[in-house]
């Protein structure tokens, strides 16, 4: 037989014959040859393990002495396949071990016998499980980005550490201390598959050293945290105002201010020194230069003021970023110091035995006045520089004894325009007025404008302004005083804007219109809430430019006015203006296991997929029952657990199960329908919905699309 093959294995007889009888003989032949691959299948497939079972084929008439298991990735060529050499011809399944999680495999077999070995085996394409990941997040980095707010940024594990698909991340953060006293808090995120990650972690302590670690997850769990990083929050302004501010008066152009320097807790920041901003009360009712001063020390002088004039110190405030909260105002005016010269000496013969003097009070009262001396005598005897030589005459020319100025009255007002005039014979008096083409015209005395008999000019509500001429008429003599009526009216509206938002903070800043003619007073800023029909007020100084809001409510939207004021009263309002702080409602992360474990009589949630949005939760409240029950069963709390355990349920039951979360941005909900195990811890299918289908019809439904 040339060669010989499988089919000729069998039993030969040979048969002798002769005429005397016949003989036979029996030979069995056995062609022996190398195994038929054995028929591999899976048994079991975990993360990191591979179990394999097989039905051993043709033995090639020739005993197993052993198989080989090769197994490589399926990206390689078989030259590169890891072997597990003569496993036992005894066993009929073993397992692979030592492989990589969520990685893709191609595994055959080889059976063996003293002939040699046979062709591969049926070809298995299997995917190992997924794996909690076993490398932490690269790269993380800290950007502090307010006084409460750092930004985590972070790349994912290296690509051979992720163990499957990285679905989220979990951000660990909490107020550093060496020995790590304070306890983490955790912030869940999806990914959002960039190359690098971040999250903004909000509501912090200001100027103050935080440890970050973060941690990545996926189906299977969460992996190693990174190594913590450390980073302080900003400097802000200080959080209190310094303390029993005390203002004196030490001379006629100096103040001695002192307080109480602030705690180290309370400055926020490193101390860059305090600001006093100040500003004169003048005589005519108009405020001084706003004018401000620094100091690294908890006093300071105020020199080179106005004599006898009364300040106003809004307070001291600490200067880092911007002003802190300042100390309340206060009010102090300084010394007396003798008065200074009359501002103007007018002198007119009124006849020939008598002469009127008139003058102005000093430009700098310096005090209170409380009499003028005037010295008569001779031409030449005296040497005063408010001198001035006048002679009695019997036909005296007309004079004007009241002085040329201007005058400013509040908008809609009465004013008195005084005129005192001398001569003999008495003068006439009449009042012109300038038109802007410079050409005088007659005041016609009607309605609002009336002159008394003591020559002054009454305007009754002042509406607009004018320039005012007095011509004095006696005989051939002329005299001209001049008035400039200025009325002050309402100011015009500031133009505001935002400036910064935080979660629980807004500030503004706004550009001054027109003053109307006299300072401004102060300011008003009215905010509300979105969709609230109250709204709240505070004072501001004239000094400022920008206020900040505090302690409002997260992820929420304000609308705020501005107002001016001056001595008039207040103007116009400016344009409503709206921002919204930080912050979002909350949410549930995709694809988070909600279930952390389910029995027959109990179900155990993993909360930590909620985030808060960036807000704190004010209320979590959590309903289940069964489907066949009308009576839910409620808890509620004011914060979010990380988890929560439904105890007491019937075995083999559907249940609905709803939540609510609520922070002051919003609330979101998540519902879901499960089912606990039969008595044995066996599964309980959709049979067990049989008797309620008639009543809960969508409820069956919503748990077969499940299923599916």
């Amino acid at each position: 037989i040339m060669p010989t093959v499988r089919g000729d294995s069998g039993f030969f007889s040979c048969h002798a014959i002769n005429s005397f009888g016949e003989d036979r003989g029996i030979i069995q032949l056995t062609v022996q040859e190398a195994p038929d691959p054995p028929e591999v299948e899976i048994r079991e497939v975990k993360d990191r393990t591979i179990a394999l079972r097989w039905t051993m084929g043709f033995d090639g008439n020739s005993p197993i002495t052993g198989y080989d298991i090769e197994c490589k990735n399926k990206s390689a060529s078989w030259l590169s396949a890891q072997v597990t050499k003569d496993v036992s011809p005894q066993l009929n399944q073993a397992t692979i071990i030592d492989l990589h999680p969520s990685s893709t495999y191609n595994i055959r077999m080889v059976a063996k016998n003293i002939i040699g070995n046979s062709n591969p085996s049926n070809e298995l394409t299997i995917t190992t499980d997924e794996a909690a990941p076993d490398g932490p997040p690269q790269d993380v980095l800290l950007e502090p980005t307010s006084p409460q707010s750092i930004k985590v940024s972070w790349k994912p594990p290296q690509k051979h550490l992720q163990n499957g698909v990285i679905r989220g991340y979990q951000v660990g953060y909490r107020e550093y201390s060496p020995g790590g006293s304070h306890q983490f808090t955790i912030l869940s995120l999806d990914t959002s598959g960039d190359t690098m990650e971040s999250i903004m972690l909000d509501n912090l302590k200001k100027f103050t050293q935080y440890s970050v670690v973060v941690q990545a997850a996926n189906r299977a769990g969460t992996g190693p945290s990174s190594q913590q990083v450390v980073v302080k929050t900003l400097e802000d302004v200080p959080s209190r105002s310094p303390e029993n501010v005390l203002a004196v008066a030490k001379a006629p152009e100096v103040i001695s201010l002192s307080w109480m320097p602030l705690s180290r807790d309370d400055l926020n920041g490193n101390l860059q020194g305090y600001r006093v901003i100040y500003w004169a009360n003048l005589p005519d009712g108009e405020l001084g230069e706003i004018r401000n001063v620094t100091t690294n020390q908890p006093s300071l002088e105020l020199d080179g003021l106005e004599k006898y004039t009364n300040y106003s110190i809004p307070g001291v405030s600490l200067h880092q970023r911007g002003d802190g909260v300042r100390s309340e105002q206060i009010y102090v005016r300084t010394k007396e110091d003798v008065p200074g010269p009359p501002a103007g000496v007018k002198a007119a013969a009124a006849s020939g035995s008598v002469v009127f003097v008139s003058w102005l009070p000093p430009l700098k009262f310096n005090g209170i006045i409380r009499k003028y001396i005037v010295f008569c005598s001779q031409p030449a005897s005296y040497g005063d520089d408010d001198k001035i030589t006048v002679e009695p005459l019997a036909k005296a020319p007309a004079r004007i004894l009241t002085f040329n100025g201007t005058v400013t009255t509040p908008w809609m007002k009465d004013i008195v325009l005084p005129c005192k005039a001398v001569g003999d014979p008495p003068p006439t008096i009449k009042w012109i007025k300038g038109n802007t083409n410079g050409t005088p015209t007659l005041v016609l005395v009607a309605g609002r404008r009336s002159v008394h008999g003591n020559g002054s000019f009454l305007i009754r509500t002042v509406e607009s302004r004018g320039f005012w001429e007095l011509q004095l008429r006696c005989q051939q003599q002329l005299g001209i005083r001049r008035d400039h009526t200025q009325p002050a009216v309402p100011p015009d509206q500031p133009r505001l804007t935002v400036t910064k938002t935080t979660t629980t903070s807004i500030t503004l800043s706004w550009i001054p219109g027109d003053n109307g003619g006299s300072s401004i007073r102060g300011y008003i800023l009215q905010y509300s809430e979105d969709n609230s029909e109250q709204w709240g007020s505070f004072p501001i100084s004239p000094s400022e430019r920008s206020y900040r809001l505090e302690n409002l409510k997260c992820g929420t939207w304000y609308k705020f006015t501005l107002t001016a004021q001056n001595a008039v009263g207040p103007g116009h309002i400016s344009e409503i203006i709206e921002a919204k702080t930080h912050g979002k409602e909350p949410q549930f992360a995709k694809d988070h296991e909600l279930f952390t474990s389910i029995n027959s009589t109990r179900a155990r949630l993993n909360l930590v997929g909620w985030n808060n949005g960036g807000c704190p939760i004010t209320s979590f409240i959590l309903e289940y029952r069964a489907v066949d029950l009308a009576t839910w069963t409620t808890a509620q709390r004011t914060s979010l657990t990380k988890s929560y355990v439904l105890y007491d349920l019937q075995e083999a039951t559907w249940y609905e199960l709803q939540m609510k979360v609520t922070n002051s941005a919003g609330s979101a909900e998540k519902r879901i329908t499960f089912a606990t195990l039969n008595a044995d811890g066996s599964e309980f299918g959709l049979n067990g919905l049989s008797q309620s289908c008639t009543d809960y019809q969508d409820h069956c439904i919503r748990v077969e699309e499940q299923f599916k």
